[in-house]
C-alpha cells in the first residue's frame, strides 16, 4: 500500500454512467460491499457481547456467520485481484499455498464472475449504487447498522461491575442458559 496522499473530487457514482465500468470497478466495488458485511457483521456479535436478552447459542450463531461472510469476502477479493491482472502465484503467496491450490480453490469462482450477465449479479446492474454504500462504510469506517438505539457497552453487563451497575448476574447467566424465551419454550 502507498503511504502517498491523492486528493480527488468526490464524486457521486450513482451519477456515472453504467457501460464506463471496467469489470476491475465492479469486482472492487463487490470486494468493499462484501468487507462491510463481514464488519457489520462483527460489529454485532461485539454488540451481543453487551446484551443481556442474548441466549445460550447466540454467540456461536454469530461467529459462525463472520467466518461463512469471511470466505466470501476472501473470493471477493482474489476475484478483484485476477479482475485487475493478478496472478494464481501472487494469490498464492499472498495465502501461503502454491498456484495450483489456489486456482483449484478458486478459480471456478473468477470464472463465474467473468461470465456474469447483469442480469444475474446485482453489482453489474447496480455499480454505482453499491459504489456510494462502499463508500460510505470506507468514509466512515463504521459499517451500516439499522438500529435506532445504542448499543449497550460490554463493560456494563461484565460480571466484575454488577456492583456498580447492579445487574442481577445469576438472573442474566439463568436467563442465557435458559436459550430460547419462556413463550417459546411452551
Amino acid at each position: 500500500m502507498s503511504n502517498q496522499s491523492i486528493t480527488v473530487d468526490v464524486v457521486n457514482p450513482e451519477t456515472l454512467p453504467a457501460d464506463r465500468f471496467t469489470a476491475s470497478d465492479v469486482a472492487r466495488v463487490a470486494l468493499g460491499n462484501h468487507t462491510e458485511d463481514v464488519a457489520s457483521r462483527a460489529v454485532s456479535l461485539a454488540r451481543l457481547l453487551g446484551d443481556d436478552l442474548a441466549v445460550a447459542g447466540d454467540y456461536v450463531n454469530a461467529a459462525w456467520h463472520i467466518q461463512h461472510t469471511a470466505g466470501d469476502l476472501v473470493t471477493a477479493a482474489v476475484v478483484a485481484e485476477r479482475v485487475r491482472g493478478a496472478s494464481w502465484e501472487d494469490i498464492a503467496k499472498a495465502c501461503v499455498m502454491t498456484a495450483a491450490k489456489a486456482e483449484e480453490q478458486w478459480g471456478q469462482a473468477v470464472a463465474e464472475w467473468q461470465g456474469k450477465s447483469p442480469a444475474q449479479n446485482l453489482y453489474l446492474r447496480e455499480t454505482g449504487r453499491y459504489a456510494k454504500t462502499a463508500d460510505r462504510f470506507i468514509e466512515s469506517g463504521r459499517p451500516y447498522s439499522p438500529r435506532n438505539t445504542a448499543p449497550k457497552l460490554l463493560s456494563a453487563v461484565l460480571d466484575a461491575a454488577s456492583e456498580q451497575t447492579n445487574r442481577d448476574v445469576a438472573a442474566a447467566d439463568r436467563k442465557f442458559a435458559g436459550g430460547a424465551c419462556s413463550h417459546c419454550a411452551s
